[in-house]
């Protein structure tokens, strides 16, 4: 019996999968499952707002959408970064240190960064799209039972691990799942 690289018995799952790396450059060309990551911070800090009670977040690219998303939605938050730098205006930094301290009850967080949610909003060909950090590691190769995340309703193309992103016209909703 073929192993993988960890020596566990291949059962034939790895046997037709291939990896290939793209960049926030090219990340618009990746297509079926596709795993954006974003080892350190964006994806943390998300993780972390569903730790401290973030209803869902809303990845854009832009900081203009951001204040155009967080006019449309009275009450949301918007955490990020442009260029590892924090943006006037925005709640909260991109830092998971900082949203390990703020209070998002039942909030919605818009979430701007340079690197995680370009990728997660430019990868618009995957069909399953998982945000993915050293917090959420573990957990990000195990699909939920559910395929449908509790806190979303009449989204499309959902994939589902501890963060799942949905698709959304220019934007992603992530939604925990369980």
């Amino acid at each position: 019996m073929a192993t993988t690289a960890r020596g566990r018995p291949d059962n034939g799952q790895l046997k037709n999968m291939q990896f290939h790396r793209f960049t926030v450059a090219d990340c618009h060309r990746a297509q079926g499952v596709v795993v954006v990551i974003d080892v350190l911070r964006a994806f943390t800090a998300a993780a972390w707002a569903f730790h401290r009670g973030a209803a869902d977040l809303v990845l854009t690219t832009t900081v203009d959408e951001a204040f155009r998303l967080r006019d449309r939605h009275p009450g949301s938050v918007i955490m990020g970064e442009v260029d590892a730098l924090p943006v006037d205006g925005f709640d909260l930094p991109n830092s998971p240190t900082a949203v390990a301290d703020a209070t998002l009850r039942a909030q919605r967080v818009i979430h701007r960064t340079t690197a995680g949610t370009q990728g997660a909003c430019r990868a618009l060909a995957a069909s399953h799209l998982y945000a993915a950090s050293l917090v959420v590691a573990n957990a990000t190769p195990r699909p939920s039972p559910s395929s449908t995340p509790r806190r979303l309703r009449s989204l499309k193309r959902v994939a589902v691990t501890v963060t799942a992103v949905t698709k959304m016209p220019r934007a992603q909703t992530i939604s925990k799942v369980y």
